[in-house]
């Protein structure tokens, strides 16, 4: 966050594109669940050229907003 200003997030519909397209084959990796509506900062959604915008939350992610904690383990191939 303090590189860019934000946190980058992903919608359900975005999680696995964006790992596969980041995190191709990596391991221990954990998936945060968020619940938007227990936000502190704020939440603003940006499109980079594609269909669907992104979120992005301006500020730090505060804990209580943390739904569920899932890992994220890549298949054989690498792709999640």
């Amino acid at each position: 966050m303090k590189r860019d200003g934000f946190i980058y997030l992903s919608t359900p519909a975005q999680v696995v594109e964006v790992a596969n397209f980041l995190f191709h084959s990596h391991h221990n990796l954990v998936l945060l669940r968020v619940s938007p509506e227990k936000l502190h900062a704020t939440l603003r959604y940006k499109a980079f050229g594609t269909p669907e915008p992104y979120p992005h939350l301006y500020g730090p992610l505060n804990l209580n907003a943390v739904a569920k904690v899932v890992a994220l383990s890549p298949r054989a191939d690498g792709t999640f």
